[in-house]
């Protein structure tokens, strides 16, 4: 049994191990090497705009950590909704 199947029988189970699985499954997602590109981008245009406040570049960086968040989230929804539409295709 793999991990694949698993997590089928969490997930049909409605177990909180599932919901953990897909989170952490998330993270090491989040961690691919397409992203790594991004991170000097993203410290240079905030520390740019933040100037020498550190307040300032704290609430750039909470906004875009909110903006993503919101992103992805309708994002799942959305997947989430659409039944076995994305898993299929």
């Amino acid at each position: 049994m793999d991990i694949v199947d698993k997590l089928n029988i969490y997930l049909q189970a409605k177990s909180v191990m599932a919901y953990f699985l897909v989170f952490f499954g998330g993270i090491l997602a989040s961690l691919t090497p397409c992203v790594y590109p991004m991170i000097p981008v993203t410290i240079a245009y905030i520390g740019g705009r933040s100037g020498k406040s550190k307040s300032q570049g704290f609430f750039l960086s909470i906004s875009y950590v909110i903006g993503l968040a919101i992103v992805y989230a309708i994002l799942g929804a959305i997947a989430a909704l659409s039944g076995k539409a994305f898993g299929s295709f």
